[in-house]
């Protein structure tokens, strides 16, 4: 109080305050990504899920002519989980370079700062993708996988 009794051109400004509103618009900031990030997670998981119901009466018929071939039910869940564990594989990959596309635009052109890559972000993204995309794909084709052969096939002749 003194100095500004001493110095009454001079402005105080209270650093410690300034830096805690902005750490709490980060915080508020990061938070609303986190949930916008989880949303558009789950609305691709649910579009897969609506792209592999339109394709099920190919899928159908693949596979109950493959059983009827004598594939065993195995043999037929474990290349489907290894097809969506590829899709999953290239999501995350596909995803984590957005992502990091992202950053350098938003770091390098709107808050003008150095670019400092996120080398945790691409094996969370591969990680991600290959849990999310075989669960969601499994799940979405098991009436397939349950459905005997010759129920099937005299389901697609209808």
């Amino acid at each position: 109080m003194r100095l500004l009794q001493r110095f009454p051109t001079v402005v105080v400004l209270e650093v410690e305050r300034i830096i805690d509103q902005l750490r709490d618009i980060i915080g508020r900031v990061s938070f609303a990504v986190s949930w916008i990030s989880l949303a558009v997670l789950a609305a691709g998981a649910l579009l897969m899920a609506s792209s592999i119901q339109a394709g099920m009466g190919v899928r159908l018929y693949e596979h109950a002519l493959l059983r009827v071939l004598g594939a065993p039910q195995g043999l037929l869940l474990g290349a489907l989980a290894l097809e969506f564990a590829l899709l999953g594989t290239l999501a995350g990959l596909l995803g984590a370079a957005g992502a990091e596309l992202v950053a350098w635009f938003f770091q390098q052109r709107v808050i003008e700062m150095d670019y400092q890559p996120h080398p945790l972000l691409w094996p969370a993204g591969v990680l991600a993708g290959l849990i999310v995309v075989p669960a969601t794909g499994v799940w979405a084709a098991r009436r397939i996988l349950s459905l005997p052969p010759a129920q099937a096939l005299r389901h697609l002749r209808r």
